[in-house]
């Protein structure tokens, strides 16, 4: 009888041998290396190239403008250098204008004509063709004589810096308002660099 199962069990081992080779188990003890061709794409030689972090540019990134104050001792206007939001819009350009020139410009007679009691500010900025319209607060109107003749030249020569601009038109609170060029003769019309010649900066 013990024969007979000893026989009966390396009967079944040898079927089980036979099974498991014509099913393509593989029977090693240890782990085999893949050929290439066996390895999923992308795991052979994996990338270590970055992604690229390239940005375009946004609200975030500042870009320079000039703006025009007057020198304290020949009259004429002066560039300086202001950095502001990105794409640097015509609003935008005027607003640093009437910020003013900095205590360490002033030092070197920096000036400014655009000066009220209560600071002027630009409400909004439109466009029509090549013609910008800036439209101020009622502060403005407080300048007169050659003070506001300069003050007018200080935003054209700012606003004309943007290339596409050949005109510049004025508002207060809304409402057209004719400006003196440097003659002093009053202009209702756009008024752009060459109106304020005499003003110009010198170098």
């Amino acid at each position: 009888m013990a024969r007979s199962r000893r026989s009966i069990a390396l009967a079944l081992s040898a079927v089980t041998a036979v099974v498991l080779c014509s099913c393509g188990v593989p029977t090693n003890d240890g782990p085999q290396a893949l050929p290439d061709k066996g390895v999923p794409f992308g795991l052979l030689s994996p990338s270590t190239t970055a992604p690229s972090t390239t940005l375009a540019p946004g609200p975030s990134l500042a870009t320079p403008i000039t703006v025009y104050f007057v020198s304290g001792t020949s009259g004429h206007l002066v560039g300086i250098v202001r950095h502001v939001p990105f794409p640097g819009t015509v609003q935008e350009r005027v607003a640093a204008l009437l910020q003013g020139p900095t205590n360490a410009e002033t030092t070197f007679g920096i000036t400014t004509s655009i000066t009220t009691s209560t600071p002027t500010r630009v409400l909004n900025v439109s466009t029509e063709g090549a013609t910008i319209t800036v439209n101020l607060t009622s502060e403005f109107a407080q300048l007169t004589g050659p003070e506001l003749i300069s003050a007018v030249a200080q935003i054209v020569y700012t606003v004309t810096e943007v290339p596409s601009v050949t005109g510049v038109l004025f508002e207060i609170s809304g409402q057209p308002v004719s400006v003196p060029v440097a003659s002093g003769t009053l202009a209702s019309s756009p008024v752009n660099r060459s109106a304020y010649s005499s003003l110009a900066p010198t170098g």
